[in-house]
């Protein structure tokens, strides 16, 4: 039987992902150094059988929590900087000891096309819900959202043209974490 998997990367929407690939866009950090992602969830679902779903196949998935949710912060990274992976190194193994035959843990490091290095940490570890980071540090300053698990985006900049009447480190609030599928569902 000929299975195939579509990733619906539907978080690009959301605000904060809008704002922060602005800001790189405009070299608000300067020329980009280094990235770092963290998508960490609940190990949950893994313990419990009625939860346990396809995902956790790797004869239905593919894969386990790479290709499930931590597929979502890769491309934020790709999609956030405008570049592309030229050279990766990854371990994916399953650590918890959960009875399932894919990773729960996912740590990727790689190198873009620009020279830019970076790395996604990922995993079912969580006793609740998810803690998520994204950061990207440039020449001239660095981008943050969800440290201390906080729906915010923050910004340094030593960018002269950036700093001129504002602080060097701002921050941009937002209501919720946004993206999702909703608005790509409609009735049939």
């Amino acid at each position: 039987m000929l299975r195939s998997t579509t990733l619906a990367l539907t978080n690009r929407p959301a605000p904060w992902v809008e704002d922060a690939r602005r800001i790189q866009q405009q070299r608000g950090i300067g020329g980009l150094y280094a990235v770092r992602g963290m998508t960490l969830a609940d190990q949950i679902r893994i313990w419990d059988p009625k939860r346990r779903d396809w995902s956790f196949s790797k004869s239905e998935a593919g894969g386990g929590y790479l290709i499930w949710l931590g597929i979502h912060w890769l491309d934020f990274i790709l999609y956030l900087t405008g570049d592309e992976v030229t050279e990766v190194q990854a371990m994916t193994p399953l650590v918890g000891g959960a009875p399932i035959d894919v990773e729960d843990l996912a740590l990727v490091n790689f190198r873009m096309a620009s020279g830019a290095h970076g790395s996604l940490v990922s995993g079912y570890w969580l006793d609740q819900w998810y803690q998520t980071d994204m950061t990207l540090w440039g020449a001239e300053g660095w981008l943050r959202f969800g440290a201390a698990d906080r729906d915010e985006l923050e910004w340094h900049s030593t960018v002269p043209e950036v700093v001129i009447g504002s602080p060097p480190t701002r921050r941009l609030t937002y209501n919720n974490f946004g993206g999702g599928y909703t608005p790509f569902i409609r009735e049939s």
